[in-house]
């Protein structure tokens, strides 16, 4: 098969647009979503009386070269989990205000960090996500669902 001018003036569109698409941040459904342990921490694991609930999904696709990049998911400080695309992990902590916080673990991603302050309830879960912009930041952001 020969490939004439014509052809190739298509090239940049169609590797344009499968950049975009490998780039875009996809929210997980919850039934989608592989849940995860807090293995860092695992005392925040179990739900306790009067204990506020915070959920925490990473989205899936992201920024060109960090989805192999760990997502670790910090609560006032300390590390809780490590979240691939498309997991999530459930953190029960005493209600009030805190501070989840998200750092990348492998040296060749993005060193950034993100945090957002959270007052949890024992009556709602708090719920946010993790996601990886185009140029391989990572945020989180208060998810609706």
């Amino acid at each position: 098969m020969t490939f004439s001018s014509s052809h190739l003036r298509w090239c940049p569109l169609f590797f344009g647009a499968a950049l975009l698409t490998a780039c875009a941040s996809t929210v997980v459904p919850d039934h989608q979503v592989e849940w995860v342990q807090p293995k860092l921490k695992p005392s925040v694991g179990a739900p306790s009386q009067d204990a506020g609930s915070l959920i925490v999904k990473r989205d899936a696709g992201g920024g060109t070269g960090a989805v192999g990049c760990n997502h670790r998911i910090q609560l006032d400080g300390e590390p809780i989990a490590d979240l691939m695309p498309g997991q999530g992990v459930k953190i029960f902590a005493p209600a009030g205000r805190h501070v989840v916080g998200l750092t990348f673990t492998a040296f060749l991603c993005n060193t950034g960090e993100s945090a957002l302050s959270v007052n949890l309830s024992a009556v709602e879960p708090t719920i946010l996500r993790t996601i990886t912009s185009p140029d391989n930041r990572g945020q989180i952001v208060p998810s609706a669902r």
